[in-house]
């Protein structure tokens, strides 16, 4: 694995765990990573730090918006990051970790205030600060609020999908494209599987598992040869897959429509 990927896989796995939805087997990943890897054990460390510098974030990007009245603070709380320290990293190397995290958890509690909020910024705004800010952290952070935006601006989010040239924004992105279900992007998350980033693959492979409800058996570090037999299977299932999506909607509409009718009927009896 390239190092760039490695390091990529790290924050995407860190950005999870923080968020609170990281799956127990990427927990898992996570945590073997960190034991086996050193340099793996000093990007978690890296990142969290990163993390602590964005406690003003979305004071900045709403201080246009807010600046004629007194700002919201997030409600306070009491929190610290799950630590996940190497098992076998040396005994003064664990214990650097653990204070690092313990110290930057002081600063950083409400990192995990995860928009939307009721003061979210605009939809244009985050799209702004995800393609023109030059912290790529920063960047990434905006897009994560996209993808969690109230609004569900998929328009927006595919923009950033398109125009970004992180390969964390773009992976960003995709956790709304997940969320909100796009089927519509399907096709360009399919071409995204011939990627010569493994970790941009394996972001693509799992939104578009989480999108169709299916394991495709897509596994990012698998031969080429391999991956490329089953993104020609995906490309064919894709259209089927979303033509019984849309049935499936169309019947439960219907039907919601039959048992709103039914109660309006009992309600006027």
């Amino acid at each position: 694995m390239r190092p760039e990927d490695k390091q990529e896989i790290v924050i995407d796995l860190v950005e999870q765990l923080i968020s609170g939805e990281i799956s127990e087997d990427d927990a898992a990943r996570l945590d073997e990573l960190v034991a086996t890897d050193e340099e793996a054990a000093a990007v978690y460390i890296r990142y969290m730090h990163l993390h602590a510098t964005l406690a003003n974030f979305q004071e900045d990007v709403l201080a246009e918006e807010t600046a004629d009245a007194p700002a919201a603070r997030p409600k306070s709380r009491d929190w610290s990051p799950p630590l996940r320290v190497p098992r076998r990293a040396n005994r003064s190397r664990a214990v650097l970790a653990v204070t690092t995290l313990i110290l930057l958890a002081t600063v950083s509690y409400f990192v995990v205030d995860a928009l939307p909020r009721s003061d979210a910024p605009a939809p244009e705004q985050l799209v702004s600060v995800a393609l023109s800010t030059s912290n790529v952290t920063e960047r990434e952070r905006a897009t994560l609020a996209l993808s969690r935006h109230p609004k569900q601006p998929i328009t927006q989010i595919r923009q950033v999908f398109e125009q970004t040239d992180s390969s964390r924004v773009k992976a960003a992105t995709m956790r709304g494209m997940a969320k909100l279900r796009d089927w519509e992007s399907g096709p360009k998350l399919i071409e995204l599987l011939r990627s010569d980033s493994e970790y941009l693959r394996d972001r693509a492979a799992d939104t578009l598992n989480h999108i169709a409800r299916e394991d495709f058996g897509f596994r990012a570090n698998d031969p080429e040869t391999k991956r490329r037999r089953i993104i020609e299977v995906i490309k064919r299932k894709w259209p089927l897959l979303h033509e019984g999506y849309q049935a499936k909607a169309n019947v439960e509409a219907i039907r919601a429509g039959f048992e709103r009718k039914r109660r309006e009927m009992e309600e006027n009896s």
